[in-house]
């Protein structure tokens, strides 16, 4: 179904503090996973945008938590749980800009497939690293600009689960990092 190796995964930024405001997280219920990388309240202070991000996690970590008491959901389920609990957090709680520079990617999998939903992401890379290869074209509707959406969006059905997912937060102003430094440069670590 799964591969525990897969990552869902959001370039830093070309800043002295390239991963303020990142999350990332998984969460598995039954036979359901997601994996979430995003970031917010990336121009508010450390402890500002640190704050904004644990209220992300811990939203996504009670959405879980709330499925696996109901049922045992598939992909969609799981990934509609997870978007709802972005969606009805409040603004202020989000940093300065209120989730207006909220950049966030999902990728979903049960036995039954796998698929990728995100928002405020400019470029999509799925694959090996090194060999990523864009996912979807420059003009995909799954490409949008940074901010919380006004509803849950769609989900892009994959084939297959790719080993990492590589998201380029919209407006990222640089280069994409040399081939074999991708996890290094989303502050994957081994």
């Amino acid at each position: 179904m799964t591969d525990p190796l897969c990552r869902a995964l959001l370039l830093g930024g070309h800043a002295p503090q390239p991963f303020l405001g990142h999350f990332r997280l998984s969460a598995a219920v039954g036979e359901a996973r997601l994996w979430a990388a995003g970031r917010v309240a990336v121009d508010a202070g450390p402890v500002e945008a640190w704050a904004a991000a644990r209220v992300i996690e811990a939203a996504f970590e009670a959405a879980a938590e709330s499925m696996a008491i109901r049922r045992a959901p598939d992909r969609h389920a799981l990934l509609r749980a997870a978007w709802e609990a972005l969606l009805e957090l409040e603004g202020a709680a989000l940093g300065p800009r209120q989730g207006a520079d909220l950049s966030v990617l999902f990728l979903a999998a049960d036995r039954n497939g796998q698929g990728v939903s995100a928002a405020g992401i400019g470029r999509l890379l799925a694959g090996e690293d090194p060999g990523l290869q864009p996912l979807v074209p420059a003009d995909h509707p799954l490409l949008s600009p940074t901010g919380r959406p006004a509803a849950v969006p769609h989900m892009l059905s994959l084939r297959a689960l790719p080993p990492m997912l590589l998201g380029v937060p919209w407006g990222h102003p640089g280069p994409l990092p040399d081939p074999g430094r991708a996890r290094a440069a989303a502050g994957d670590r081994p």
